[in-house]
């Protein structure tokens, strides 16, 4: 199989990957609809979002195609622009972290026939390569849904990719755990999400 793979940064990115947009969000629809996001949203909602998060300086944004049809997608923002709540921010100061330091990274969309081929791996090591020639960033994240094994909606053959993020260098900090709110596929409101943090040391 033969993938292809397009960058996006600097100060031609909004209109760059603006053409991309629609895609990318139905991707999102797509990918995260299933376990363990289950996330319930609409297109104009994920358009909008991804259109805000072109905005923000230093975003990164990897593509993948087969031939002319987009199958995954990765993209990296300085924290600071990723979560505008205080709470975070103010947590990482208590534990002796500049917020400023962090490069996070978005969730990465996968279809999934095309998983398990070294996509995700190149996703890490497209953005850290991305993150490490800008000078300027000590660490990447990423936030990631924690849900029960037992949960009703879990596949069978379900298998948590924290040993994949572990060999990719990456370890939780507890500490920063969050409870973050979205309607779950089926839901009729929003109910609360644990999500775990993850970040890795460039220095």
């Amino acid at each position: 199989m033969t993938l292809r793979l397009e960058r996006f940064w600097g100060s031609q990115l909004e209109s760059q990957i603006a053409p991309h947009i629609p895609a990318i969000a139905q991707l999102r629809l797509e990918v995260f609809r299933d376990f363990p996001h289950l996330y319930q949203s609409t297109l104009a909602y994920e358009e909008k979002s991804l259109q805000i998060l072109t905005q923000a300086p230093h975003c990164f944004i990897l593509l993948v195609f087969d031939v002319e049809q987009l199958v995954g997608a990765s993209i990296a923002l300085p924290l600071e622009y990723a979560f505008k709540t205080a709470e975070v921010k103010q947590r990482l100061s208590r534990q002796g972290y500049s917020p400023e330091a962090f490069m996070y990274f978005y969730q990465s969309a996968l279809k999934r026939s095309y998983r398990y081929q070294g996509v995700g791996t190149r996703f890490f090591t497209e953005r850290e390569n991305y993150v490490n020639s800008l000078e300027t960033f000590n660490y990447c994240c990423f936030y990631a849904i924690q849900r029960p094994l037992d949960h009703p909606q879990c596949p069978i053959h379900y298998v948590p990719l924290d040993h994949f993020w572990s060999r990719c260098g990456y370890t939780q900090l507890p500490s920063m755990e969050i409870s973050v709110f979205w309607q779950d596929r089926g839901e009729k409101e929003k109910s609360s999400k644990i999500m775990q943090f993850w970040m890795k040391n460039l220095i």
